[in-house]
């Protein structure tokens, strides 16, 4: 059994695609998943299950979600070694005077077609610093999300692939939950 990360996309926001976590813990059990922690109300999954690629495994959990609570939900998994590796090439918390608060991920479905990341780059407002690797693109939003140019909609538009943001803290306490999950310590 190998131990995963899921990040659903657009669950419980502004009143809309509402799910208990309960709810939603028992939908992965439903799946044969051995163990299955949440965190937050944001859709983050931490679960063990049999070894499937991680795109198997979002189409799994996508595919059970729709039967459980009768909408689409994008979904991205994410292996511990992958989140591992994307936390420890993030540039932004290296920096000094970075405002961890601040610093973003957004993680694709797919790795997404050939796009001009220099282009969207150059967009930027505000002091907001976009930083594209495989599946995943590291951002800094000095003024908040709530204000920011490089939002989730704008990247899945720019893109043209399904992405779902966390930010710092959020990333990386599931990987603390998922290494404790590996090493069957307490989360």
């Amino acid at each position: 059994m190998e131990v995963y990360v899921s990040l659903l996309r657009g669950i419980n926001i502004s009143g809309q695609k509402i799910i208990k976590m309960v709810d939603l813990q028992a939908s992965y059990l439903r799946l044969g998943v051995q163990q299955a922690a949440t965190y937050i109300q944001s859709g983050n999954v931490v679960f063990r299950g049999e070894r499937l690629e991680c795109v198997a495994w979002a189409a799994r959990i996508s595919a059970q979600l729709k039967v459980d609570f009768g909408f689409e939900i994008a979904v991205v998994v994410l292996s511990v070694e992958q989140l591992a590796a994307m936390i420890a090439a993030e540039p932004f918390s290296k920096r000094a005077g970075i405002d961890l608060a601040m610093v973003y991920y957004a993680f694709f479905a797919a790795t997404p077609a050939v796009f001009d990341g220099a282009a969207i780059a150059a967009m930027s407002k505000n002091g907001e610093e976009v930083v594209f690797a495989e599946n995943v693109a590291y951002l800094h939003y000095p003024n908040g999300y709530g204000r920011a140019k490089f939002s989730n909609n704008f990247l899945e538009a720019q893109l043209k692939i399904r992405a779902t943001t966390r930010n710092w803290r959020t990333t990386t306490r599931l990987l603390e939950m998922a290494q404790a999950m590996q090493a069957d310590a307490p989360l």
